[in-house]
C-alpha cells in the first residue's frame, strides 16, 4: 500500500503547488471551432497520431506481461523488477533532449521514423537477454526507442497546427493527449491476450513486426506529403 500512498501524497503536494503558485495566462483570442476541426483532417496529424499510440504501448506492453519474465529468468524479487523498470524510464529522460536537439535538425518525421525502427528492434531483443546486463541495456534501448518516438511528436503537431493557420494548439494538445491515453489502453490488452495465446516472446515479436510494418508506412507516406 506505502507506494500507492506515496504517489498519492505526491499528487497532493502536486496540486497545491499548482494552485498556489501558477498564475493565469493572459486572455488570447480563442480558437476556431471550424480550424480545429480541418485540423483532424490532416493525414500527416493522424500519421503522427499513430506514433504516439505506438510510443505510448511500449511501456505498457512490458508493464502487463515482463514482470513475470524476469520472474521466470532471474528469480528477481518485486524490488529488483522495479528497478530494472527504472531502466526505461532513465534512458528516456536523458535520450529525449538529445533527440529533440537531433530533430530539429533532420526532421520530425525523420526522426520518428527512426524511432519506430529502434522500437521495433528494442521489442524483439528484450526478452533474449540470460544475464542481467543484457537484460539493463535492451531495456535502455525501449527507453531510448520511446524517447526517439515521443519527443518529436509534438513539436511535429504544433508545426501542423502551426501551417494550417488555425493556431488550434488546444486541440492539438487534447489531440496528443487522447493517443497517449489509447496506447496506455492497448499495450496491455495486446500483450496480455497474444502471451496468453503464443507465448511472451513470439507477442513480442509480432507486436514488434506490427511496429515496423507501421513504420514503413509512415515513412512512405511522409515523403509522399513532402513531394
Amino acid at each position: 500500500m506505502l507506494p500507492f500512498f506515496a504517489a498519492a501524497g505526491i499528487a497532493l503536494i502536486d496540486g497545491l503547488l499548482r494552485i498556489f503558485l501558477l498564475k493565469e495566462e493572459p486572455h488570447r483570442k480563442e480558437e476556431d471551432a471550424s480550424g480545429a476541426w480541418q485540423l483532424l483532417k490532416n493525414r500527416t496529424l493522424l500519421l503522427v497520431v499513430g506514433a504516439v499510440v505506438i510510443g505510448a504501448a511500449i511501456p505498457s506492453v512490458l508493464e502487463s506481461t515482463f514482470p513475470m519474465h524476469l520472474q521466470n529468468v532471474f528469480d528477481a524479487s518485486p524490488g529488483i523488477i522495479g528497478l530494472l523498470f527504472g531502466v526505461p524510464s532513465l534512458a528516456y529522460a536523458f535520450a529525449a533532449p538529445i533527440v529533440g536537439s537531433v530533430s530539429t535538425k533532420i526532421g520530425h518525421p525523420k526522426t520518428i521514423t527512426i524511432g519506430l525502427a529502434i522500437t521495433a528492434v528494442s521489442l524483439t531483443l528484450v526478452v533474449m537477454p540470460t544475464t542481467m546486463w543484457l537484460q539493463v541495456a535492451a531495456l535502455g534501448l525501449i527507453g531510448i526507442s520511446m524517447g526517439t518516438v515521443l519527443a518529436p511528436t509534438l513539436p511535429e503537431l504544433a508545426d501542423i497546427a502551426e501551417q494550417s493557420q488555425t493556431q488550434a494548439y488546444g486541440v492539438t494538445f487534447a489531440i496528443y493527449n487522447t493517443a497517449y491515453s489509447v496506447g496506455m489502453m492497448l499495450g496491455p490488452i495486446s500483450s496480455g491476450a497474444a502471451s496468453d495465446i503464443f507465448g511472451l516472446q513470439l507477442s513480442y515479436f509480432a507486436i514488434a513486426v506490427m511496429v515496423l510494418v507501421y513504420m514503413l508506412f509512415f515513412a512512405i507516406m511522409t515523403q509522399l506529403k513532402r513531394k
